[in-house]
């Protein structure tokens, strides 16, 4: 037999922040709601054997990519390098290798698949190994956003991130939040926020995880 207070837990369980939460509102109703930059932390080398690949993507994961570019240069997909996997359902950039052969790695600009396009390249010593990044930089959007906008200014929420809201009264009110995040980290501490009609832009920066 269940015992009572589990059973309570279970249909009413408990909230972790506080008596409940001061606003509510609808995440990633599209893609463009939920953007992901990420942030390699070095330049390409300048020369090598391989092209550095910047590549924005949506409605694509990242080794559907991989794959596709793979195509494109010639070479096996295991021969792609990518630093990490970035969601299929957002807005995202992230950065791959491959081998160039004799092209310029500049010819890779502009190359564009089904949810994908290089918008940048540069020759580069070596293939991108997984890991070798220093962090990813979000914006999330969260609309129809419903509860006390003054409370929301001074709390901090979702994982400690600080949102400022807009006084703007608009009829689809949304808040969008963006912080670095390095891999591993824990607990965003806020920085500054840039505030526009009716929606709310806050960034914060994770420190690494010790």
């Amino acid at each position: 037999m269940i015992p009572g207070h589990w059973r309570r837990a279970a249909l009413a369980p408990p909230f972790a922040w506080g008596s409940g939460p001061i606003a509510t509102g609808a995440l990633r109703t599209s893609s463009e709601d939920f953007k992901v930059d990420e942030i390699l932390g070095f330049e390409a080398g300048g020369e090598g054997p391989h092209a550095l690949l910047h590549v924005r993507k949506s409605g694509a994961n990242t080794e559907w990519v991989a794959r596709e570019l793979a195509r494109t240069a010639g070479c096996k997909p295991f021969d792609v390098g990518f630093a990490g996997l970035k969601d299929r359902n957002a807005v995202t950039t992230q950065y791959f290798t491959v081998p160039r052969g004799k092209r310029a790695a500049e010819e890779f600009v502009g190359v564009t698949g089904e949810g994908y396009e290089v918008i940048a390249a540069a020759p580069h010593q070596r293939k991108l190994p997984r890991g070798a990044l220093a962090g990813n930089r979000f914006e999330i959007t969260v609309r129809t956003v419903a509860g006390d906008r003054a409370e929301l200014s001074t709390s901090r929420v979702v994982a400690c991130l600080t949102i400022s809201a807009s006084s703007a009264s608009v009829a689809t009110p949304a808040i969008s939040r963006t912080c670095c995040a390095p891999p591993g980290a824990r607990r965003p501490a806020p920085a500054a926020a840039v505030h526009a009609a009716g929606v709310t832009r806050a960034s914060c920066c994770r420190p690494r995880a010790a």
